[in-house]
Formats: structure tokens, sequence, C-alpha cells
């Protein structure tokens, strides 16, 4: 049998001469070294195996039984992932890549009041003051038109929820209609209040996840991004709370100029307080820029990049943790590495887009629905739910996200090796709802910088300088 590479891949040379091959249109890649690229060089003419270990073992002086083994496990993953063809030219067709447009709205995020006892100017959610809350009935017709069409995770948020005079009733409600991922945002300031403990714990009896924003390690910072002295005991108190129901409970951290210097500390905080998980939020314009000045920095590729840096920073404190504290009775918390856009890079989906308003949809106390909680202005509004019903509403969300962008329709996207990877990026954080996101250089060095931070590669032939038993890093994310 012969094997023949049509040179069809997009190569990236690394800075330790190790090389990425990507099959832009699966879209997937590998990491293999110069032993590999130059494997690969060879097959530009079609060859048989025995012509290949003849052609490495001459290149490396090594004796042709040492070579054949390595060379045919290589192979072999190479025409795996169809990067190399049969003779007759017909590839093995690598796994298939299924599309976010093949997938049903997964989630639904509902903002169940605007009501918020906190004070953050950096909210890309409230855009002015308001007290309105969802009504009983409405709302539990939604979530049952939600359960109907087989959502899989609903998240009450606001605002703050905790705040909604009828919060058990609908949280009972979804409870019982589906067995769905039941989530509620909180800002934790609810625990300090007379019965608000009592309550808390009852609210736990309902959901499976409560995630609570703490924007700093210390109370200064964090009182001082949430505009209300005490905050920080407060929300500490709730994750703890929640964490002693078992519950899983997880720590919501939003980047700012003024809070950077401790994400690398929100490990022990999580340790401290028994988190799950810490989630980081990726930064967004505020809902209401004029009251937050560093708008314009919060936004700068800049401080994308500080903010990356530290997060990286975290993911070392949190591999040490592991390390230093492995066998030992304490709690570790995960690092949710959907912050990062890499994590895109062992997604098992081919993005045209990102899955606003197709997987995802934002419905406030209004019944007023749209793409994702992150876009919820005005440009971005798709109907109401309460009058016009989810199934009308969710059909009509998806054909306009599917007209507004699409990666292969961009001038700047469909150019790049990216876009199947990256779908475009965040709609919300896109200046122009319709246009590539601000932060596509951020993106393709973090991906880059993924690459580089490999500590073996994918394919090593172990020929050579190189050292044998190379590991592989999954490139499907279950």
């Amino acid at each position: 049998m012969l094997y023949h590479y049509p040179d069809n891949a997009t190569v990236f040379e690394l800075s330790n001469e190790d090389i990425i091959i990507s099959l832009d249109q699966v879209p997937t890649w590998i990491k293999t070294s110069l032993t590999g690229k130059y494997l690969l060089q060879i097959m530009n003419t079609p060859r048989s195996l025995e012509e290949l270990t003849e052609s490495l073992s001459l290149h490396y002086d090594l004796p042709p039984e040492a070579v054949r083994p390595i060379i045919a496990k290589t192979v072999s993953r190479f025409v795996q992932e169809g990067i190399v063809q049969v003779e007759d030219g017909t590839p093995i067709i690598p796994r298939e890549r299924q599309s976010i447009e093949d997938f049903h709205l997964q989630q639904v995020w509902f903002n169940i009041t605007d009501a918020c006892n906190l004070h953050c100017p950096h909210c890309f959610a409230r855009q002015q003051k308001a007290q309105g809350f969802a009504p009983l009935h409405e709302s539990l017709t939604f979530l049952k038109e939600a359960a109907q069409m087989e959502v899989d995770e609903i998240v009450f948020s606001g605002g703050e929820p905790t705040l909604h005079p009828q919060l058990m009733e609908i949280l009972e409600g979804a409870r019982g209609l589906r067995n769905w991922k039941v989530k509620l945002l909180t800002n934790g300031f609810m625990a300090g209040e007379e019965g608000g403990e009592a309550r808390l714990m009852e609210i736990c009896k309902l959901v499976d996840d409560v995630q609570v924003s703490i924007d700093g390690n210390n109370k200064s910072t964090h009182d001082l991004a949430r505009g209300v002295v005490g905050s920080f005991e407060r929300a500490c108190k709730t994750v703890r709370i929640v964490a002693s129901t078992g519950t899983q409970v997880g720590i919501s951290f939003t980047p700012l100029p003024r809070n950077l210097k401790e994400i690398p500390k929100l490990y022990k905080l999580a340790i401290d307080l028994r988190a799950n998980y810490i989630h980081l939020n990726r930064p967004k314009p505020p809902a209401a820029p004029n009251l937050f000045k560093e708008t314009e920095q919060f936004t700068s590729e800049e401080f994308l990049g500080q903010v990356y840096s530290a997060y990286d920073e975290l993911l070392i404190a949190c591999h040490k943790s592991y390390e230093d504290m492995r066998g030992l009775p304490v709690k570790l918390p995960s690092v949710d590495s959907s912050f990062d856009p890499a994590s895109e890079l062992i997604s098992p989906f081919k993005k045209l887009r990102c899955g606003a308003g197709i997987l995802t949809m934002a419905v406030n106390y209004k019944g007023d629905a749209f793409p994702c909680a992150a876009l919820t202005q005005e440009r971005a509004y798709i109907g109401n739910v309460f009058s016009q019903g989810l199934p009308d509403i969710s059909a009509k969300g998806r054909h306009m996200m599917l007209s507004l962008f699409s990666v292969d329709e961009n001038e700047q996207c469909s150019k790049c090796s990216f876009r199947y990877y990256c779908g475009g990026g965040c709609r919300a954080t896109a200046q122009d709802i319709s246009a590539c996101d601000c932060m596509c250089q951020i993106i393709q060095d973090r991906y880059i910088d993924f690459w580089e931070g490999l500590s073996l590669p994918i394919i090593r032939t172990g020929l050579g300088q190189e050292s044998h038993g190379g590991k592989e890093v999954p490139q499907q994310r279950c």
C-alpha cells in the first residue's frame, strides 16, 4: 500500500521546531516533530512503508528494524486524521465533526428580575435601576415549554434572583418539569440577612449548582467592585453554606483592571471556602459604560493580554496545589477552562459561528428574549416568549443568528485558518454584532501558546535526538 500527503494542510512552525498540521476544513490538528515533518515531505510522492522506512533509516543512520515500528505507528495516525491518503487518492475520513447547528436549544438563562441589592458599575446585564419581577404563571408556562423542547440546563439569574418574592415557587416548578440541570447565579448577599441562611439551604434542595460572584480575594477589592461594604463576607458565607449542603458551588470572578493581581490567588480562596470550581467571566463591555470609568481599558487588547497572563498564573497555582495536596483529605476545586479560547482547539465541534441564539438563549423578567446572557442589547432582541411562546422565539432566534454571521461569509474570517475552531469569536464582544470578535488576535495568540505549551508533541517518533514514548493529548472533549 502506498501513502500520499497531498499537502493540503496548514503548517504552523513552533519556536522549538515542532510543527502543527491543521486540516482547516475538518477542523482537526496534530502536533509532530521535525521527523514527522520530514516524513510528510517525502510522502509528497506516494511511498510504501518500506520506502519510508528505508528513507528515514538512511536519514538518521539507524537500522531499519529500529525505525519500522515507529514509522508504521506515525503513518497510521496521519491516515487516521485524514492528513495522509492511500494510493488511489481516497482519504480515510477522520472523525466526523458536528457543527453547533446540528443541535437544538441546550441552555436557557432566565433573568427573573432586574432588581439588585448591589451596585456593580461593570455589570453587563443591568442598564438602569428597576424593580421588575417575572410573573409566576408566565414563568412556569415558559419553563414548561423549555422542558418540552428538551432543554438541558436552566440558569436562574438577574439582577439578583434571590430578591424575587416567588423564587421558591419558580424553582419548585422547574425542578419538577424535567431531569435537567438547574443552576442559580447569585451575589451571595442574602446569606447575611435575617432568615437568609435557612432560605439558602432550602434553595439548595431545588438546584444542582450555585454560582456566587466574588470579584476579589479580600473585602477591600470585592466590596469596591460590588459597591456595597460587607458584600465580600456575605458572598464567602454563601459559598460555605452551599458547600455544607453538598450542592455544587462555584466562584464566579469578573476580571477588572483593579483586581487583576488577585486572579492567581483565587485558588487558595476557593480551597478555603470549599468551592467546587472557579469560573472566570470573559471581559465584556458593561451595559452602562458611563458608570464604568475604565470601559476603554476594560476592552483593550493590552488589558486582555494581562488577563490571560493572570489566568495562566492561576492554572499554575492550581496544578501546584494538586501536587502539594495529593492524598490529603482536602477538597480541591477545578478551574473552568472555557474562559481560555484555546479550549476551543479540543472541542469536538466545527464552528461557523458562536452558539448564541442557537444553543443558548437569555430571557428577562418581561419575557423578552435575546441570543445569550451577554447579548441583551436592543440590537439583539428576538421577541417575547410570554406572548409568542418559546418554540417560535427559538426558531426565530436561530434563523436570526444563522443569517447574521458566518465565518465563511465574513471577509476577514474566511481567510483565517482558525475560523472553524473559534467560529469568529463572541458576538457580544464584537464591536459590530455581524463582525468578527475584537479579541481576534488574542484568540490566535492563545492557540499558539497552547500548542507551544504542550509538553510533548502528539506524534513524536523517537528518532535522532528525540525521546521515545511520547504521550498524546486528547483532541476531543467529551
